[in-house]
């Protein structure tokens, strides 16, 4: 018997099985769908090169697994170097890959999603530790909208920030999610506007994690 969303779910795996690596693309779906409660700022300067170097893929890889799903996906206009913002073109793709009764093979498994990205916003802080210190949080919103050269991990380190907690309260405890927990200092996390504080107060879900 067809389920209500037979013709959809057809379309849906038809595109999914055409696309270059189903690996990397689920992992660009998966923070697509779980990084809808970004600020307003940080999701209009979300990029394809913003996603190669977030989720650690190689320079171009989203662009090009973008492309691929073209059918699902708006791709704004390309901008510097070719690069284009990318967003969902409907939900109606996220709660297929949310139900394994549907999406089978190509389902997402929430907590998982959120572990992975939640290590992305360890590496990113970690990586960026000195920004906070140098710069106020005016000055990293002003790069991330006009300067090119220091987008990147300007947006990198403010996503994380912003939404750090949520995706680790989310998460499953992955054998890497707790590796990144453990390996990141918070000692060393420059005490800028509270964000010292930020991170001690994540104390009880960090030890969730950690065991």
């Amino acid at each position: 018997m067809d389920t209500p969303f037979a013709e959809l779910d057809a379309l849906y795996i038809k595109i999914l099985s055409s696309v270059t690596d189903v690996e990397k693309t689920l992992t660009i779906l998966g923070f697509l769908i779980f990084s809808t409660y970004a600020s307003a700022i940080i999701a209009r300067s979300m990029d394809t090169e913003f996603l190669d170097d977030f989720l650690m893929l190689s320079e171009g890889d989203s662009l090009i697994f973008s492309a691929d799903l073209a059918s699902v996906l708006i791709l704004g206009r390309p901008e510097r170097n070719g690069h284009r913002r990318v967003e969902l073109l409907h939900a109606s793709l996220g709660d297929f890959l949310l139900d394994r009764s549907r999406s089978n093979q190509f389902a997402l498994d929430p907590a998982g999603v959120h572990a992975q990205i939640s290590c992305m916003c360890f590496r990113a802080l970690s990586r960026d530790l000195n920004l906070p210190s140098k710069l106020s949080q005016h000055r990293l919103v002003s790069l991330v909208i006009h300067t090119n050269s220091a987008k990147v991990p300007c947006l990198g380190y403010l996503y994380a920030r912003e939404s750090l907690i949520m995706h680790c309260s989310a998460a499953a405890p992955t054998a890497a999610l707790q590796n990144a927990i453990m390996g990141f200092s918070v000692d060393s996390y420059p005490q800028y506007q509270g964000c010292g504080n930020y991170l001690y107060g994540t104390a009880l879900t960090f030890e969730r994690i950690r065991r």
